[in-house]
Order: C-alpha cells, then sequence, then structure tokens
C-alpha cells in the first residue's frame, strides 16, 4: 500500500468516524474517495476492463499507438498499470 492510499483510507477512516458530518456527506465522501485508490483491471490484453464497474477499458495493446486509460470513463476509478498488467 503507498503512501497516497494510505492517506487516502485515514481521511476515509476519519470521516466515516467523524460525529458532526452528515450521513449522506458520510456516504458521498467515502464513494468520492475511494474511487481514487487505484484498482487493477481485469481481462488480458485487448479485453481489459475495470476491476470495479466492469466497463471495457483502452489497454494500448494491439494498437500502433500506445493509448491507454487512466482512469475509467464510466465510474472515474483510477486504473492501476502496474507491472504484472503491461
Amino acid at each position: 500500500m503507498t503512501d497516497e492510499v494510505r492517506r487516502i483510507q485515514s481521511c476515509i477512516d476519519h470521516i466515516k468516524t467523524a460525529v458532526d458530518v452528515d450521513p449522506w456527506a458520510k456516504i458521498l465522501c467515502e464513494s468520492i474517495m475511494t474511487r481514487a485508490i487505484p484498482v487493477k483491471p481485469t481481462g488480458k490484453n485487448t479485453n481489459r476492463r475495470c476491476g470495479v464497474c466492469g466497463t471495457r477499458i483502452r489497454s494500448g495493446a494491439g494498437s500502433s499507438s500506445f493509448t491507454r486509460d487512466t482512469v475509467c470513463r464510466k465510474c472515474f476509478t483510477v486504473i492501476d498499470w502496474g507491472k504484472d498488467n503491461e
């Protein structure tokens, strides 16, 4: 877990336990901040999908130009293109 992910998770935990925050604001903030934590894509080669919502994402495989999505176009989750996903 990277420092950035730890900071995001710490902030989420703080918001969830705060007593002076409206319940709907807690849910909204958690939902938004969770999407900033990178998620590995599923699938192989040209059939890569978002690990959260399953939307097809561009992986750059099989094309002459190397175009790769860094964020899901549907749910806005950050995509983790680590070494094992190349």
